[in-house]
């Protein structure tokens, strides 16, 4: 499992490993971390720099060095691998966010459009990408890898969020996971609902909100991370 701990301290806090069998957690460095390269052995992750806009970074998982790959200006966020070589960001400047891609050694970045889109991944061949789109991230939208106009594959009613989505291994289902704790299956193609079922968080008494999910290629293992909360204050005033 990779994930982000914002821990007390900066040695801390940072992009974390831990195996899913159990065992101890590993702490792999500063920032970010947005994905697994397809071998394992590396981590493509934002920098959280002090001042100035935060960069793209390799971090591999074993033994290395980091590695820098500078953009041209710019925030980015939400990286993810496209191939073995091949990545996708999210670039933001003046308001305005597209999706990019870039190789692993630093060259080639160009926009693929995608505007106002987030949480770009990849399909498994290669072709389109998958992001979440419209006003509170409602929609689910497919885009190709050659840059050109999208569609709305599949849009949550009006109090809906999506937090997580991702392809299956196959390409033929897309998994999403929203913030009112439901995961849906859906046809990629056609973006059917073919499954729709709620998702049971053991120990989370109180109000528990769902902030962020990671799922493997077939559903079959799940992680969540969950905001709890024991009560709310509320301040009335007013009242006769």
């Amino acid at each position: 499992a990779l994930f982000f701990d914002g821990g007390p301290t900066e040695k801390t806090s940072g992009v974390w490993i831990r195996p899913l069998e159990g065992g101890d957690a590993t702490r792999l460095g500063e920032g970010f971390p947005g994905g697994f390269s397809p071998d394992g052995r590396s981590i493509i992750a934002v920098t959280r720099p002090i001042s100035g806009a935060p960069e793209l970074i390799l971090i591999p998982v074993e033994a290395g060095g980091v590695r820098r790959l500078p953009t041209s200006g710019g925030n980015v966020s939400a990286p993810s691998f496209a191939g073995p070589s091949t990545l996708l960001f999210v670039r933001s400047e003046k308001g305005v966010s597209e999706v990019w891609t870039m190789d692993t050694d630093g060259s080639g970045a160009r926009s693929l459009g995608a505007a106002g889109c987030d949480l770009p991944i990849a399909s498994p061949s290669g072709s389109s990408f998958l992001c979440l789109s419209g006003e509170r991230r409602r929609s689910l939208f497919l885009y190709p890898m050659k840059t050109g106009p999208g569609r709305k594959l599949y849009e949550l009613p009006n109090d809906g969020k999506f937090v997580y989505a991702r392809w299956s291994a196959a390409g033929d289902r897309i998994f999403g996971v929203t913030r009112n704790r439901r995961l849906l299956t859906l046809d990629s193609s056609t973006g059917t609902l073919l499954r729709d079922e709620a998702i049971p968080l053991a120990g989370t008494t109180g109000q528990a909100q769902l902030i962020a999910a990671a799922l493997d290629a077939e559903a079959a293992t799940r992680a969540y991370s969950v905001l709890r909360t024991s009560s709310d204050l509320y301040l009335a005033s007013g009242i006769r």
